[in-house]
């Protein structure tokens, strides 16, 4: 990289050194503090916050939040999960370098569904403090199973679709799978709770106890399943956005907007001068 002023080829310098030809400060960083600066980055993008919380879908996803005296005791464990989601796309994700890569409406569907979901987590909460009245408890939770089935099944579809336009042939089935899943999982909810209501007690425990079960195993697929979605879309937004800062030159890895029009010559090295023979 050469000195803005002279020219002289200053690999090797450090970060405000001095040119050693004419002296001026130079601004010189390594390839690997620039790579490190923009992991850095990429691990601020907030997407990664999301992986983690969506496994707060699964509790409302498998109808857990409907079995009586364990339901509440789950809803304040699991409630934080879409709240903790919603900042990460809020206020991390949002200002990430990332969303200029991003596929058409990627950010924007994960953003709604974190709402929807977070609303619906905070009625279940407000009736369990008592703002709603605790009549409508059987309401609100199934309106989180409801908005949890919404949220992994809209995601899983989104990237389903992602994946078709990458060109890839497997995968996009896999999420549709996931997306089926988590839409069968919040009819399975429904059909548990409207069995409490519409048969007969001893009928009412096994459709129940049926229910959950069904939930359990397809919220267990499509949890993992839209968790891997998001990470392998944060990882391919995170290889576009190095890519988009990266040339590969004989000297390493620089900026762009550094880069030089073309690698400067070497400068010659002086020749060594013989010593001067004294005669007397």
């Amino acid at each position: 990289m050469p000195c803005e002023d002279c020219g002289y080829d200053l690999r090797g310098s450090l970060t405000g050194a001095r040119c050693p030809e004419c002296g001026a400060k130079t601004s010189v960083r390594s390839s690997s503090a620039i790579e490190g600066k923009r992991i850095d980055t990429i691990h601020e993008s907030g997407l990664g916050q999301v992986v983690t919380a969506q496994i707060g879908s699964f509790v409302p996803l498998a109808g857990f939040l409907l079995i009586p005296l364990i339901g509440p005791i789950l809803a304040i464990l699991t409630a934080f999960g879409p709240w903790y989601r919603l900042m990460a796309l809020q206020l991390r994700y949002r200002r990430s370098p990332l969303r200029q890569f991003e596929p058409p409406g990627f950010g924007g569907t994960l953003l709604i569904v974190a709402w929807v979901e977070s609303l619906a987590a905070l009625a279940v909460v407000a009736t369990l403090v008592g703002v709603i009245p605790w009549s409508a408890w059987p309401a609100t939770t199934l309106i989180y199973s409801l908005a949890a089935a919404i949220s992994v099944a809209a995601t899983n579809f989104l990237i389903a679709r992602v994946t078709t336009a990458w060109g890839s042939t497997i995968a996009p089935k896999v999420f549709y799978i996931g997306a089926a899943a988590a839409l069968i999982a919040g009819g399975a909810a429904i059909c548990g709770r409207l069995s409490l209501i519409l048969v007969t007690p001893g009928a009412a425990t096994i459709g129940f106890t049926g229910a959950l079960i069904l939930g359990g195993v397809l919220a267990a697929i499509a949890i993992p399943i839209v968790r891997d979605g998001i990470a392998r879309v944060d990882s391919v937004l995170a290889n576009d956005l190095l890519e988009s800062h990266r040339i590969e030159t004989s000297q390493g890895v620089i900026p762009v907007g550094n880069s030089p029009a073309a690698d400067p010559e070497p400068l010659p090295l002086e020749p060594e001068r013989p010593p001067v023979r004294r005669t007397e």
